[in-house]
């Protein structure tokens, strides 16, 4: 019996340490997959070189998160079975989750009225989304070259939600994780929120804004599945008893998951095909994949040819894989260091537009690329890895890839051990940006990116602290006890 409670607690630990990366390779293995065998067929200039980087850099992904549980995974081994999966929620994380909500309401519903100037205007976005992105993005230039009145009114509210950004990021995932903890006045502000969030999204007609929910929920989502009431060590006692928590329904929450990413695969589907009607296109996607870089697949998985809903599917599927053939294309470039700005977007504009510097961009990969080859850099993707390169050769993506691999795997482990709240909101930070890896650089490529990214370290870094003093005072009642 024991034998048998012993390899139960091994499995449990197994599956509940390597349920992230598991999961993130996955994602990742089938973007590939749609890229190679999907419905496009690109022109690839080095096949193999391709091939061989991708496997070298989301193998490196792997090993660098195995490296990250291994301190945690000995800690989890010798801790007592009620003193890990057990997330703790003091006072004052239901406080920065109450003005995380608040500020969130405010700073969607602000910056929407900013960009689509009425109600009205921001409902109908749920009807013509491709029309509302094509607005949004004629406002957007029209803003940075100072011809909107409007939204040059709200200036002060996009700079205060852009230096506190991480307040907008941070009230989802801390809501999911606390949402037992919440009386019913907190969960109607968090669906306010949400709610809010939502419309938001729809209104500018962005496709990503509903992904990065989605991504968000997911560290929640695996830690009830694998961690929360399932024992995973026996501690130091002899003839200790396990505590078995009341968890959610295995089934029941993977077949939400299920829906969750078929409803955000419909509704990816539909934001193209609204986006091509709106500009007048004619629903062909052969002539839409991908230009001059490609051709309808003979044997693709998924045919070219069919009605809308097919239009809806290759699209999507181009959507999340082309990004492949900009990375591609780019490998053939010889290296120009870009200074340490190259892996970001939103440093680049600050060192060029606010402090007066070069145009390192015009040194980066992606914007050679786009005059070597004409691959649009900013229209098109290109992966995270050309912005990577641009600092680190592509010969030195590697030693990043691992250091995000580490820092997933202590991050993950550290939420198991400690049971701090806040790590989740840092675990969606990071899943955004690995499942973002056949895009961009996620977390860095805005303003709003890079200092929610800031701002959240910075409070992820003082939680440590805390959490690390409670579990160290709850060991040592223990055992006095």
């Amino acid at each position: 019996m024991a034998l048998s409670e012993n390899r139960l607690i091994r499995f449990n630990r197994t599956r509940a340490l390597w349920a992230p990366i598991i999961l993130l390779e996955f994602y990742l293995a089938f973007t590939v997959f749609i890229f190679f065998f999907g419905p496009v067929e690109w022109d690839i200039p080095n096949v193999p070189k391709l091939l061989v980087f991708l496997i070298i850099n989301y193998g490196g992904l792997w090993i660098g998160y195995g490296l990250g549980i291994r301190r945690g995974k000995r800690t989890i081994r010798r801790s007592q079975a009620c003193d890990v999966g057990i997330v703790r929620f003091p006072p004052q994380v239901m406080g920065l989750l109450l003005i995380s909500m608040i500020f969130a309401i405010f700073s969607y519903m602000i910056r929407l009225y900013a960009i689509r100037g009425s109600p009205e205007a921001f409902l109908l976005s749920f009807i013509h989304p491709g029309e509302a992105y094509r607005e949004s993005q004629v406002l957007a230039q029209m803003d940075r070259d100072g011809a909107v009145m409007t939204i040059a009114n709200f200036s002060w509210a996009f700079r205060i939600s852009t230096l506190f950004g991480c307040l907008s990021s941070l009230y989802f995932p801390l809501g999911l994780i606390c949402w037992h903890r919440m009386n019913i006045a907190y969960r109607a502000i968090f669906i306010t929120a949400l709610l809010c969030n939502l419309l938001f999204t729809v209104g500018l007609g962005a496709q990503s804004g509903m992904a990065i929910l989605l991504f968000a929920a997911l560290p929640i989502v695996l830690f009830k599945l694998y961690v929360h009431g399932k024992p995973m060590a026996v501690g130091a006692s002899k003839g200790m008893v396990i505590i078995k928590k009341k968890g959610w329904n295995s089934i029941l929450v993977k077949t939400l998951v299920v829906v969750l990413v078929c409803a955000l695969g419909a509704t990816l589907a539909f934001f193209q095909l609204d986006r091509a009607e709106d500009s007048g296109r004619e629903l062909n996607a052969a002539k839409d994949l991908g230009g001059q870089y490609s051709s309808p697949a003979l044997h693709g998985v998924i045919p070219v040819t069919g009605g809308r809903m097919n239009y809806g599917i290759v699209m999507v599927c181009q959507y999340v894989s082309h990004g492949y053939e900009g990375l591609a294309l780019s490998m053939e470039l010889p290296f120009e260091w870009t200074y340490g700005l190259g892996w970001s977007k939103a440093l680049q504009v600050i060192y060029h537009d606010y402090l007066g510097g070069a145009d390192v961009f015009q040194k980066s990969y992606l914007a050679r690329n786009e005059l070597q080859s004409g691959w649009p850099a900013l229209a098109w993707w290109s992966t995270i890895f050309p912005w990577i390169a641009s600092d680190t050769t592509y010969h030195g993506t590697i030693f990043v890839m691992l250091f995000i691999g580490y820092v997933i795997g202590r991050c993950w482990t550290g939420v198991i051990v400690s049971g701090n709240p806040l790590g989740f909101a840092v675990l969606a930070h990071l899943f955004n940006l690995v499942f973002m890896f056949p895009a961009n650089n996620a977390l860095a490529q805005s303003l709003d990116g890079l200092f929610s990214l800031m701002g959240l370290l910075v409070l992820y870094a003082v939680s440590l602290k805390y959490f690390k003093a409670k579990r160290t005072a709850l060991l040592v009642r223990a055992v006095g006890d």
